[in-house]
This record gives C-alpha cells, sequence and structure tokens, in this order.
C-alpha cells in the first residue's frame, strides 16, 4: 500500500510538471511565431522586435499597435517613392528625406520619425503628422515615439541585458513546433472521427432495438393498467349493484332515502373516468 502511495505521488508530482513545462513551452512557442509573423509583415527582424517590444510596452503600447503602425508607415513612404505627393508632403514636413528613408532598414526608418516627431513642437501638428504617416495606430504609438531615438534605443539595450532578446532562430523553431502541435490535433481528431465511424453502425442498431424495446413496455404497462381499471370499474358495477339493492330494501321498508341517486351518480362519475382513460366498461 505504501509503495502503491508513492508511486501515485511521483506520478500526480510527474504529471504536473511535465504539465507546467509544456506551458512554458507553448506560451514561447506562440509569442516566437507571433515575432516571426510580424517580422514577415513589418521587415524589421525577429531580434529588433523582441527589444521594441520591450520599448513599446514602456509607452504603453501594445505589438499589435505597433505592427499596424509600421506598415502604414512604410505604404507611405512607398507610395511617396513611388511619387506620391500627399505622402511625399508628410515625410518632408517632419524634415524627412524620402531618399534618405528609402536607403534606411525598418527599424532605422521608424527611429528616424520617433526623433522627427518628437522635435515638432506644436502637439495637434505632430499628432496630425503622425496620423498621416502610421495611421490610426498612430496614437496609441506617440507615448512610445516621444522617446526619440536615444531614449528608444536605451530600453532596447535594456531589454536584452534583461535577456529579453529572441533570436531569429528561435521564432523559427516556435512557429515549427506549434505547426507540428496542430497537426498532432488534426491526426488526434481524425481518430476520434475514424473511432465514431466505427462505432455508429452497431449504435444505430442498439437504439433501434431500445426503441422497439421501450414501446413494448409502455404497451404492456398500458394493458396492465387498462385491465386494473376494468376490474375496478367491474368491482364499482358490483358494489353500486348492492348499494341500489339495499336503497330499494329500505324503500320496501318504508324507510326514505336518497343513497339510491347518490349512488347512480357516483356510478355516472366513475364510468366518465373510464371512458377517459380508455377503459371500455
Amino acid at each position: 500500500a505504501a509503495i502503491t502511495t508513492l508511486t501515485l505521488t511521483v506520478a500526480t508530482a510527474g504529471a504536473a510538471v511535465a504539465g507546467v513545462l509544456f506551458g512554458l513551452a507553448k506560451s514561447t512557442a506562440n509569442y516566437g511565431e507571433e515575432l516571426l509573423k510580424m517580422s514577415t509583415q513589418t521587415g524589421i527582424s525577429v531580434e529588433d522586435l523582441s527589444l521594441l517590444k520591450f520599448a513599446a510596452e514602456q509607452g504603453e503600447t501594445s505589438l499589435q499597435s505597433f505592427a499596424a503602425a509600421v506598415k502604414f508607415m512604410q505604404k507611405n513612404l512607398t507610395d511617396a517613392v513611388a511619387g506620391n505627393v500627399d505622402a511625399e508632403r508628410s515625410f518632408r514636413a517632419l524634415g524627412l528625406s524620402i531618399d534618405d528613408m528609402k536607403a534606411m532598414n525598418t527599424r532605422d526608418q521608424l527611429l528616424a520619425m520617433a526623433d522627427a516627431l518628437r522635435d515638432v513642437p506644436d502637439p495637434a501638428m505632430r499628432t496630425k503628422l503622425a496620423l498621416d504617416i502610421m495611421g490610426k495606430g498612430a496614437m496609441d504609438m506617440l507615448p512610445f515615439l516621444m522617446q526619440g531615438k536615444e531614449g528608444i534605443t536605451v530600453v532596447m539595450e535594456e531589454a536584452e541585458a534583461l535577456g529579453l532578446k529572441m533570436s531569429t532562430e528561435t521564432a523559427k523553431q516556435s512557429d515549427e513546433f506549434n505547426d507540428s502541435l496542430s497537426k498532432l490535433w488534426t491526426v488526434v481528431k481524425q481518430i476520434g472521427v475514424d473511432i465514431g465511424a466505427v462505432l455508429l453502425p452497431p449504435l444505430r442498431l442498439l437504439f433501434e432495438l431500445l426503441s422497439v424495446l421501450v414501446k413494448i413496455v409502455v404497451n404492456s404497462v398500458m394493458i396492465v393498467f387498462n385491465s386494473l381499471v376494468g376490474t375496478m370499474w367491474s368491482m364499482a358495477q358490483g358494489v353500486t349493484a348492492l348499494w341500489l339493492g339495499f336503497a330499494k330494501l329500505t324503500d320496501a321498508l318504508g324507510i326514505t332515502s336518497n343513497d339510491a341517486e347518490l349512488a347512480a351518480g357516483w356510478m355516472k362519475t366513475f364510468g366518465d373516468l373510464a371512458k377517459e382513460s380508455g377503459v371500455k366498461a
């Protein structure tokens, strides 16, 4: 008994540890997969994104708003390079050269935007230019951007010192892990479908047999019930006949009674109830 208890305890502890480890792995995989997808969308490396995420959160900006604003900025920059006058005017209003911006990677473009917006003295104009270039996501991005290039860089270095930098390789492994897990879950679900397909015919037959059995039981119960009610009806008729005979006897002896009328009324009521129950008297 003691050995069994110890075995169960060890097994339970092992399962708990395995659950925690799997949870950590899944959480890491989800984060890595998100960074990899965002890196593809924005052109910023996974390494820089993992550090910028920390910097953005310090400025109360979500990674989703960050990515949306960066993608909008890149679209406007592409339009400006293609000759879109409005897009080009917005960048120049911030003192940003289209040629210089085009030559930078996405991270440096973002840092240049941060410096340019921070240097705009009028808050209303700053907000307008941010919205023009980065879209609605700029509203969430402004606290982050107002740190300027230097401030953002300092926070990114702090994040790296804290060990928050994720490599592209880890992000790819995270994506592969989730893909493998998804495939496993698909296989497990298909196994369930296959088992269900095998069980369907015998279960269908079983349910049909149960339906027939239920009908038989119900019919048998109704037969017994009708027989019982019929017997009670016969007994009631006998009792009523005795009652009527007794009433005639008392009448012959000159004893008045309305028992006969009561008996007749009672018999009629019982008969009506029997008819409603489907019993033939």
